[in-house]
């Protein structure tokens, strides 16, 4: 008989409100060609991915799409006019994105574009400050735009910051990490954070940049088992890390959660798409995407995506009413500890994992048969949200714990 994993979350919330906790939505595909070393920034309700590495141009595309958040569609835009690139940075300041840097056939790149959404048109504006690199990170903060680590030969750790009225570059203090590639970057209000990345090894401190003094702290290094080429986004005060590679060379779907405010890391349930590093993460209003990126397997090529998914910090988006249905039974509830589940979508594989109001995975469990008894007996009182994957359909069952 074959194996029967189930993963149930299930999370405390007050009896009026439910708990804030992570969830996917795939949405549709990026017209465009697979890719992973793209580019991705925001303006307004739209993200915007480009250039990259193709199955077809190992070299780099310069394609730029744009995905609508309120339509749910993809259109092609004006070309980079830079040409054919990967492994570039990218930021966004209003109205306009910019991207610069990377590598092409010719070598790295030093040269930087404004690009104008309300024109659909590309300006050249000052090289990057600190010379030709790629594999490092961009981010903006107010109307200044940075590109801090990467590598031009050799591993980087200098900060610069882009003054979108002056056009001109400023060296900020030094990074004070390792010297590192494939980092991922983050904001969070006046503060910009860096982490992971790849050094020889994979690398898992957290720095934290302040805008108005100047000055790095280190934060709580991640504790995963991952570091380079993952992917990051933050919502409120919070931020979210997604997949990357290992030292032994896995490609991962792990998620994890950090909080500003208590500077600690947070587990959540597996990203729903496949295991990618190398992938593109933007925050599109209070909404996080995730896009394209590569699984690495034996080949040193990656099997390619271009899926893409929203994550949300609220159960009641995401077509989350939809998915209470009547495919799963509960009984009894109210509990008082014990009660059956019992599925009754037919599937061969089924997935759950428990988790608490943190997002942190409590147990895990095997099941042969659809039917299981759960006890929750040794939980505080309150109500507890089931999630339940069948194949790829999602499905979610409140119980009361009395």
């Amino acid at each position: 008989m074959k194996t029967l994993i189930l993963f149930i979350q299930f999370i405390v919330v007050t009896a009026s409100t439910l708990t804030c906790q992570n969830s996917w939505t795939q949405k549709n595909n990026l017209s465009g060609e697979a890719r992973n070393r793209a580019i991705g920034f925001s303006i307004n309700n739209c993200l915007y991915i480009g250039t990259g590495e193709t199955s077809a141009n190992r070299w780099g595309t310069d394609d730029i799409w744009q995905w609508n958040q309120l339509t749910n569609s993809w259109i092609q835009k004006e070309n980079f006019p830079g040409g054919p690139r990967y492994d570039a940075f990218s930021f966004s300041i209003g109205n306009k994105g910019y991207i610069g840097g990377g590598g092409n056939q010719s070598g790295w790149q030093e040269d930087f574009w404004e690009y104008d959404a309300s024109t659909n048109t590309w300006t050249q504006k000052k090289n990057l400050g600190g010379g030709p690199r790629a594999q490092g990170v961009g981010f903006s903060i107010g109307d200044k735009g940075y590109i801090v680590t990467g590598g031009n030969g050799d591993h980087l750790n200098d900060l610069w910051e882009w003054d979108q009225i002056s056009n001109n570059w400023n060296k900020k203090a030094d990074f004070p990490g390792s010297p590192r590639t494939f980092a991922a970057a983050f904001t969070i209000g006046t503060k910009a954070y860096i982490v992971g990345g790849l050094n020889i090894n994979a690398l898992h401190d957290l720095w934290e940049w302040d805008q108005t003094s100047n000055t790095w702290t280190q934060r709580s290094s991640f504790n995963g088992p991952t570091g380079i080429g993952i992917s990051a986004f933050s919502i409120g005060k919070k931020a979210y890390m997604i997949a990357g590679k290992d030292n032994f060379g896995n490609t991962l779907q792990s998620v994890w959660e950090w909080d500003q405010v208590t500077d600690k890391w947070t587990q959540l349930s597996d990203f729903s798409g496949s295991g990618r590093c190398m992938a593109t993460a933007v925050r599109v209003g209070n909404k996080g995407y995730i896009s394209t990126g590569g699984f690495y397997g034996d080949s040193p090529y990656p099997l390619l995506e271009k899926d893409l998914w929203e994550f949300s910090t609220d159960l009641t988006s995401g077509g989350f009413e939809n998915e209470m249905n009547d495919d799963i039974t509960i009984y009894p509830n109210p509990t008082n500890g014990l009660f059956m589940l019992d599925i009754k979508a037919s599937s061969q594989k089924y997935k759950l994992c428990i988790y608490n109001n943190l997002g942190q995975c409590l147990s895990q469990e095997m099941f042969s048969e659809p039917k299981k008894q759960i006890d929750l007996s040794s939980n505080v009182k309150g109500i507890y949200l089931l999630e339940v994957w069948v194949d790829e359909k999602k499905l979610l069952k409140k119980v009361v714990l009395e």
